[in-house]
């Protein structure tokens, strides 16, 4: 696959990773973010109503948590200025919770809070009161990532030298700096970075550590559009495999650019068959997101020729599975299930690959209409979390469309077990559509006050764009 094995790791460990969309600190909107009038009378009214609800809740915690979630949308709607009242509510809370461990809770959420109301200072003061050290150093990773979103990479060193008990987690952030400072260009500073990460492990473990680092800085360059960089930064890693999944990589990054002939160019210098057939597959993927079908096309004819001459049937099954989501997203759907089935058939366990194949499947055919096909193929993923993020995936297609039906039945919303969940998926992919009667009489079906206040919430971040919000999902 063209994701290496250290990204996969790090989603898997790390809830709330660098990966995720997630809050910024201290970014509001210097204009109204709504596109007309109506927009804002319909945000302004689900706002009004959660306030109402929250007024009413009894726990004194679960109405101060309510009222931080409020906050924090009129706070990227530019609603409001400062998030200090919610801290004060939010360090009163912390002080009369009898339970260690959900005080502990409520001592992170402040400190990222302060992060979002645009004080470091007071953010880190915050982080240091947390318990035990681990609790503290997750609040300080997950700050790193904020701030290196935000271009604030001198805050983000401050943030790493805060991280004191988990040297793995020091190790991703410090590698999470260097790919935005090779982003910007700063490569030399990014390599320093990274080679003082290999210092802090055994010696047998130097070289692994700054060829995964320089991997890194690499697909960060070709992200940036600098094709010549990343393949100078490329060929000085020293492991072969690790050198060819950088290239692989490197390849999908600039073909989703568009720079077409830089990625052709690094995917046909790949030496071995299995890994360039993964490299053309990449490019008709990115290339097939892009629109561009054509070019995707001749890098999936390229790719199933490089597969069909690997006699070798496991690395060919790797490189399969990066074909049979080519095909899906091109919308042939039949050979992607076609290959799928071989894949299937293989003896040893290939479960995340099938999983991930079925998940493009299910969107081809969401996107084609067929979406009993779809809910169909989403039934027979295994793995939960992939099953979860491919319905997330499909309902999001169907509300888009304006297949709300589909999309709730998607969702659940059709059983009275996943109800509020259902809705919960579909309601902010609806409101950006601009179903909002839909929304609203979704809203005065669920009774209990804290699910509508989700809905609520949900909805009314789908009336905002998409880069002005900024709670995590």
């Amino acid at each position: 696959m063209a994701a290496s094995s250290r990204n996969i790791l790090l989603l898997a460990l790390i809830p709330g990773c660098f990966a995720f969309a997630g809050d910024k600190p201290a970014s509001r909107p210097t204009t109204s973010p709504f596109r007309d009038a109506r927009v804002r009378e319909q945000f302004d009214r689900w706002m009004k109503h959660a306030s109402e609800l929250a007024s009413k809740i009894e726990s004194p915690n679960e109405r101060t948590a309510a009222n931080r979630s409020i906050a924090e949308v009129r706070f990227d709607a530019g609603q409001i200025s400062s998030l200090t009242e919610v801290i004060k509510s939010l360090q009163e809370a912390a002080r009369l919770e009898p339970d260690e461990a959900k005080r502990r809770s409520i001592c992170q959420t402040i400190a990222l809070t302060h992060l979002r109301n645009g004080d470091l200072d007071a953010a880190l003061a915050s982080a240091d009161e947390v318990e035990p050290e681990s609790g503290r150093d997750m609040v300080c990773y997950l700050m790193v990532g904020r701030l290196l979103r935000a271009g604030e990479w001198a805050n983000a060193r401050l943030a790493i030298e805060r991280l004191r008990a988990s040297p793995r987690m020091t190790s991703y952030a410090r590698v999470e700096l260097a790919k935005a400072l090779a982003s910007a260009g700063i490569v030399a500073e990014a390599t320093k970075i990274v080679d003082l990460d290999a210092d802090s492990v055994p010696d047998d473990e130097k070289q692994f550590r700054k060829d995964e680092g320089r991997s890194s800085i690499a697909v960060a360059q070709a992200k940036a559009g600098d094709a010549a960089g990343a393949r100078a930064t490329a060929d000085a890693i020293d492991e072969s495999s690790c050198r060819a999944v950088t290239y692989l990589e490197i390849a999908e990054a600039l073909a989703a650019r568009g720079q077409i002939a830089e990625a052709w160019d690094i995917a046909g210098s790949i030496p071995a068959r299995w890994d360039r057939a993964e490299a053309y597959a990449q490019i008709a993927v990115a290339r097939a997101d892009a629109g561009g079908i054509d070019t995707a096309r001749q890098a999936l004819d390229q790719a199933v020729w490089c597969a069909s001459e690997e006699p070798d049937w496991r690395e060919r099954s790797f490189a399969a599975n990066d074909i049979a989501i080519a095909y899906a997203k091109l919308g042939d759907i039949a050979e992607a299930k076609h290959i799928l089935s071989r894949l299937q058939s293989q003896p040893d366990d290939r479960s995340y690959w099938v999983d991930t194949t079925l998940s493009a499947i299910a969107q081809a055919q969401a996107k084609a209409g067929d979406d009993a096909g779809a809910r169909q193929t989403v039934s027979t993923i295994k793995d939960p979390i992939s099953k979860g993020i491919a319905i997330r995936s499909v309902v999001r297609i169907q509300a888009r469309a304006g297949r709300l039906n589909a999309a709730l039945r998607t969702a659940g919303a059709d059983d009275d077990r996943f109800r509020h969940s259902g809705y919960a998926d579909i309601a902010e992919p609806a409101a950006r559509a601009g179903h909002l009667d839909a929304v609203d009489q979704w809203i005065a079906s669920v009774n209990d006050p804290n699910e509508q206040i989700s809905l609520l919430l949900a909805a009314a971040r789908g009336l905002l764009p998409e880069e002005a919000s900024m709670i995590p999902k």
